[in-house]
Formats: structure tokens, C-alpha cells, sequence
């Protein structure tokens, strides 16, 4: 009963996080400060998490997995929203971009060593 709770409050932040960021950029656009590394490599990562868990549920079954399962499907499926609306704004005005996300794609490529 608590775990099924935790869920559903999980979902719906995430989707609460996800859906104010998006109407937040979409009302104000994509400000300057906004890193295009970071929400290509949240996506990454959320997806990567979504294979597994696909390959979790395949393997063992339960309610568990399943809930993991649909936890990292939404996280992708309100992800990409955001990534998609920033992919916009980087066409509109790639410059713009351009200088923070070398830096920052940079410094996560070489990690933390």
C-alpha cells in the first residue's frame, strides 16, 4: 500500500516538475543560462534506465518492475517535452548555446577523475 502510494506521488511530481518547466520555458523561452548538455544527458540516462528496466520486467515480472517500468517511461515521455522545446530554441538561435555547452559537455565527457 505504501510503495503504491510513493508511486503515484512519484508520477505525479514528476509530472508536475516536468509540466511547469516546460510551460515556465515556454512562456518566458529558454533563457540564456539553460544548458542544452544537461537536458540531452538527463534524457540519456533516464533512458538508458528505461532499457534496463524493460529488460528487469521481461525477465522477472511483478508489480515492482512494472511500476520501474512506467516510472522511467514517463520521466522519458515528459523529458523529451523539455529537451524538445530547448532543440528549438538551439535551431532559433544556436549561438546563444554554444559557448556554455562545449564547456559543459566537456567537463561530463571527461567525468569527475
Amino acid at each position: 500500500m505504501m510503495a503504491d502510494t510513493l508511486f503515484l506521488v512519484q508520477i505525479l511530481l514528476a509530472a508536475f516538475f516536468c509540466g511547469s518547466q516546460f510551460i515556465h520555458m515556454f512562456r518566458n523561452g529558454v533563457g540564456t543560462g539553460a544548458s542544452v548538455t544537461m537536458f540531452v544527458f538527463v534524457e540519456a540516462f533516464v533512458l538508458i534506465n528505461f532499457v534496463l528496466a524493460i529488460g528487469a520486467h521481461r525477465t522477472q515480472p511483478s508489480r515492482i518492475t512494472l511500476q520501474t517500468l512506467i516510472t522511467y517511461g514517463a520521466w522519458v515521455v515528459l523529458w523529451s517535452g523539455n529537451l524538445c522545446l530547448v532543440l528549438v530554441a538551439v535551431l532559433q538561435d544556436p549561438y546563444k548555446f554554444l559557448e556554455l555547452n562545449e564547456g559543459v559537455a566537456a567537463i561530463a565527457e571527461i567525468g569527475p577523475n
